[in-house]
């Protein structure tokens, strides 16, 4: 599993588009969860990237999400 660090760097390098969705839809866990479960049973990613939507994830469904910054939550 990727720290939350880890997961930062890695959307701001690769998918710079897809943390801008991750940080505006944080404060909605529950849309959040939705839209990253639809991204990856849509295969809308190559496989490589599947690992760390997967830790997104479950970041999403245990992090606190009082916070309107994840990164800094997690």
């Amino acid at each position: 599993m990727y720290d939350a660090k880890e997961l930062e760097k890695f959307f701001s390098h690769y998918l710079p588009a897809m943390k801008q969705v991750i940080e505006n839809m944080w404060t909605n866990r529950d849309e959040l969860r939705e839209y990253l479960d639809f991204c990856l049973s849509q295969n809308v990613y190559d496989a490589w990237v599947v690992p760390y939507f997967k830790d997104m994830l479950y970041y999403v469904k245990t992090a606190p999400h009082t916070y309107s910054n994840p990164w800094d939550v997690l």
